[in-house]
């Protein structure tokens, strides 16, 4: 583009279903993997340009999570395209409609790439990159674990009420295991494996499932599964074929507790929100990454919070045995741990290694993200929510900045006085 310097391509798609008459026009900002050969490329006037993917009816297309299967759809004309040329994305539905008039056995993707002028500084909040999935969370249950639907349905309390707040993304899957039911298990691995198969990949699908099958990690899974070890928590594949589990390898202590239960699903779907809006597969000091206090302080919190809006614990108290025995994390609580590690930091990645991740991530995290909520003022679904929206178009640091009103770096240092006070001070930022 001539204007390369002050402009930066944006990208908008358009996918017209003429046989159901729904159509499909997202912002800008989305993005689209399609199955099928490249026919041609257009460009049209240096402003736009146009890739048109022609791919036959029936075809499983998937953009971001949500997947779409092809019809019959219209093809583009060189009016259409002169149309185009003029006009910035999002595309207008009058296009749609003249479009969806003519109808050959063929669908028609076109990715637009706009000139949109810098706007890193710009206070508006940006749309969500990522659309609700289509598709409901699937459960698979080892053989008669869950007899009388308790385990499900203790689970899907919590799940149904994070799905209400941060959205549904997908495809999610809970995989709900146990001992003595290796029939049952052996199969939905396998149903796993069937699920991870990306359809774009080189190796057959049968080569994929295998290969996951014989993943030493995989194996070492199902024989913890077998032997009744209580491992797991949330894993997801890479881009573009992303997918989320939630994998409990004993989940009989998730039977006979439903108040964890719940709770669990809570903390996990947080997760899957938090992924859904950052390139996970990067460093978390990576500025297109959370930080893993983010990630689990924030997840720690909101589950808490979302418990006592469920009436199932009182989150004050919750917060307060965090820093008093550790809550149902684990000793040491924080009052300990920072006797022991006063020059603890928010911001290192270390501890998952040389220890600490419960304290520093998960304990500090929640309480750091009490303070944005609590303390300085921040609107909740802001700190919990909102603010992952710009990650990926501004970058970690920037995004936190515009929407906690503070820098990072600022508010380590901001924070890490408060929590150094007497559990009576600290408190007292519920009161407000």
């Amino acid at each position: 583009m001539s204007e390369a310097n002050q402009f930066k391509a944006r990208v908008a798609l358009l996918v017209v279903q003429v046989g159901s008459g729904r159509t499909i026009a997202p912002g800008p900002k989305s993005t689209v993997k399609a199955i099928g050969k490249l026919r041609k490329w257009v460009s049209v006037d240096g402003r736009f340009e146009v890739e048109a993917k022609l791919v036959k009816a029936g075809t499983v297309l998937q953009r971001g999570n949500r997947s779409v299967r092809t019809v019959s759809l219209s093809k583009l004309s060189a009016k259409d395209l002169e149309h185009l040329k003029t006009r910035q994305p999002p595309i207008n539905h009058r296009i749609l409609s003249s479009l969806a008039m003519r109808v050959v056995p063929f669908l028609l993707i076109f990715l637009v790439c706009s000139c949109e002028r810098e706007t890193a500084s710009s206070e508006k909040t940006t749309e969500p990159p990522v659309e609700d999935s289509e598709g409901s969370p699937v459960f698979y249950v080892a053989g008669n674990l869950d007899k009388d639907g308790s385990l499900v349905g203790n689970y899907k309390r919590g799940l149904d009420y994070a799905i209400d707040y941060f959205g549904n993304h997908g495809p999610f899957h809970i995989y709900l295991l146990g001992p003595g039911e290796e029939e049952s298990v052996r199969e939905i691995f396998r149903k796993r494996a069937e699920n991870r198969v990306d359809p774009n990949a080189p190796e057959s699908p049968e080569e994929q499932i295998e290969e996951f099958l014989n993943r030493s990690n995989v194996i070492e899974e199902i024989e913890d599964t077998l032997a009744g070890e209580s491992i797991g928590g949330l894993t997801w594949t890479p881009p573009p074929h992303r997918l989320y589990e939630d994998i409990t390898t004993n989940a009989t202590g998730r039977l006979k507790d439903p108040i964890e239960n719940t709770w669990g699903a809570l903390h996990e779907y947080h997760h899957v929100f938090q992924i859904a809006h950052c390139e996970a597969e990067k460093e978390r000091t990576s500025d297109r990454n959370f930080c893993s206090w983010m990630a689990e302080g924030m997840a720690t919190y909101s589950s808490a919070k979302f418990m006592e809006n469920l009436e199932l614990v009182d989150f004050k108290s919750y917060m307060l045995s965090l820093r008093i025995s550790g809550g149902n994390i684990g000793e040491p609580g924080i009052n300990e741990y920072l006797t022991k590690d006063p020059a603890y930091r928010l911001d290192d990645e270390s501890y998952w290694d040389k220890g600490g991740s419960a304290q520093v991530y998960y304990m500090l995290g929640a309480w750091a993200t009490a303070y944005l909520i609590h303390a300085k003022g921040i609107e909740e679904v802001t700190v919990l929510k909102d603010w992952y929206y710009d990650l990926l178009p501004m970058g970690k640091s920037a995004a936190f900045e515009k929407h906690m009103k503070i820098s990072l770096d600022e508010f380590y240092s901001e924070f890490d006085a408060f929590i150094r006070q007497s559990d009576d001070e600290v408190i007292k930022i519920f009161e407000r």
